[in-house]
């Protein structure tokens, strides 16, 4: 099995293998729900989780078969479904950015990066890179005092890179969640 597990604020978020994610905590008395599933009739192994860094209640899941899933803790079925841009291919890693609620970043199996702005749009990445040459294994991203987040990509035979997000991908100054229920109001 695979797992994965996020602490936040005493309770564990824990992927699983089995296409949901599993809340936990030594508090017995813990807040329902305690099971997300992207998708109960079609389960998939969930190999990614990441929290909003603007409002712990959001998080991201990477799946197995390519889809990227909103939640808010509070609510057991996904907010939002991202599909088809991967076609199909597993998605290794879902991480959002630093600089803004509403962007996040995802990687596949076959060493793409894709940048999504909800902010912007819903229907397609802002940005896809293609990394397959050189086989991206993971990412993570700096966020500079002065300017676009940067992103540093580890490689299969070991070397690291530096890419500057492009500035149009990154409206204005570092936000709250304002940006992001923002968003949401307008497709819930």
């Amino acid at each position: 099995k695979q797992w994965y597990q996020r602490r936040v604020r005493g309770v564990y978020y824990i992927t699983t293998d089995q296409g949901t994610v599993v809340k936990a905590s030594r508090n017995p008395e813990i807040a329902q729900p305690t099971t997300y599933a992207p998708d109960p009739a079609v389960p998939t192994i969930v190999g990614s989780i990441d929290f909003n860094k603007f409002n712990w209640k959001y998080f991201l899941v990477g799946t197995a078969d390519g889809r990227v899933c909103l939640f808010y803790v509070d609510r057991a079925e996904p907010l939002l479904v991202l599909e088809r841009f991967t076609k199909g291919r597993p998605l290794r890693s879902v991480r959002w950015s630093r600089a803004s609620s509403t962007l996040f970043y995802a990687m596949d199996s076959a060493s793409k990066l894709y940048i999504w702005d909800l902010g912007e749009r819903d229907s397609a990445p802002l940005t896809t890179e293609n990394y397959e040459g050189r086989g991206l294994l993971s990412f993570t991203e700096l966020l500079p005092s002065v300017g676009p987040p940067v992103l540093i990509l580890t490689y299969k035979d070991g070397s690291l890179a530096a890419h500057n997000v492009k500035k149009s991908a990154v409206r204005g100054e570092v936000d709250n969640i304002t940006k992001l229920e923002t968003y949401l109001a307008t497709v819930l």
